[in-house]
């Protein structure tokens, strides 16, 4: 192991970081349907929502992994592993069974009056490996979407010991072999998302191998453009194919990732002026919040646009139906800690 780095000033861009990238992350699960699609347009407005959501904000996940992996280990790799553990549980694997439970609970009921047919899994008739993903993600995406990120990274806590191991005696080839793997496949089974995975050894090596974590922050003025440039690139190529989902995860996407991921941490360095830092920091703690909370409400906003609404420009949603739900959420977070603060740190995780 070589000689700890002064990792001072890496936690401030952490807290900065968590807001804008949660912000970014939501873009990602704006709902559409054929009609609304931005894929096979020449529009300026469809290919930017490619750019955002199918290709930048999506870096936001492996980014959150690798800073997973590096506070794990940040002291360390002498971690309480029944301690940390007992900790995950109250702080991952609890926020889940809530958040996706209470969701499925109401879209199950929701579909037996009738309601809520057309937009998800119909739950009355999905076989059981459909259930088990849907309640649990067992080996796909749960019904709220966004939450198989908290079911990887519960899954990297379980194994971090032999990560930690593996980036102590061969760090090089442990990340050489992960990244492969994040580049050849997309579900490994262990993990729904194969950055997730690598990201968070690469954290873990940038703790335990005392690596300093803003080497790379003189480059953010190529990293930066490079990725901003592939992604608008790669959206062009996007829009003319009419991916389904599986489509979009083609090799250069998946490499853009891994540089997008670079790209938001170096990018951290801009952040600067102590009152925007402190601002992002405060703000920091709703971020989990809106990640857990935000793909059901725009179910709902998108349910009532498609009854009311539906014959105004899609635009009006996208936008509104966005900023509506950071407002509303923040908003309810607010007065809930007012009023129930225990449940309200349940349900963040005790954020």
């Amino acid at each position: 192991m070589s000689g700890k780095t002064d990792h001072s000033g890496v936690f401030e861009r952490i807290n900065s970081l968590r807001l804008l990238l949660i912000l970014g992350i939501m873009v990602i699960h704006i709902p559409f349907d054929d009609s609304t699609a931005p894929y096979g347009t020449n529009s300026f407005i469809n290919w930017l929502r490619i750019v955002l959501g199918d290709l930048m904000f999506q870096a936001g996940v492996p980014c959150f992994s690798a800073i997973s992996g590096f506070l794990l280990f940040r002291n360390g790799p002498d971690v309480d592993f029944r301690k940390m553990l007992r900790s995950k549980w109250r702080s991952i694997v609890v926020p889940f069974l809530i958040w996706n439970l209470g969701f499925y609970a109401c879209v199950y009921l929701a579909q037996a009056h009738g309601a809520g047919y057309g937009y998800l899994t119909d739950l009355h008739t999905a076989g059981p490996a459909v259930q088990a993903n849907m309640l649990f993600a067992v080996a796909g995406k749960p019904i709220n979407l966004p939450l198989y990120f908290l079911r990887d990274l519960f899954v990297c806590m379980l194994i971090s010991p032999l990560i930690a191991k593996a980036v102590l005696r061969a760090p090089a080839f442990t990340l050489a072999v992960l990244f492969a793997l994040s580049q050849l496949f997309g579900n490994l089974g262990l993990v729904l998302r194969a950055d997730v995975l690598f990201a968070f050894a690469l954290g873990a090596a940038v703790a335990l191998r005392g690596w300093d974590a803003k080497a790379l922050d003189r480059f953010n003025w190529i990293i930066l453009p490079v990725f901003v440039a592939a992604a608008s690139g790669i959206a062009v190529q996007v829009m003319q194919k009419l991916p389904e989902s599986e489509a979009l995860l083609g090799p250069e996407r998946k490499l853009l990732l891994i540089i997008g991921m670079v790209a938001f941490w170096t990018g951290g360095a801009l952040i600067t002026g102590p009152r925007l830092k402190e601002k992002l920091a405060v703000g920091s703690r709703y971020s989990f919040w809106l990640y857990c909370a935000h793909c059901p409400v725009f179910i709902v906003l998108w349910m009532v646009w498609n009854r009311f609404l539906v014959h105004h420009n899609y635009l009006w949603f996208y936008a509104g139906a966005y900023l509506i739900t950071v407002a509303a959420l923040i908003a309810v977070y607010t007065i809930g800690y007012r009023i129930a603060p225990k449940l309200i740190l349940m349900l963040s995780g005790g954020r």
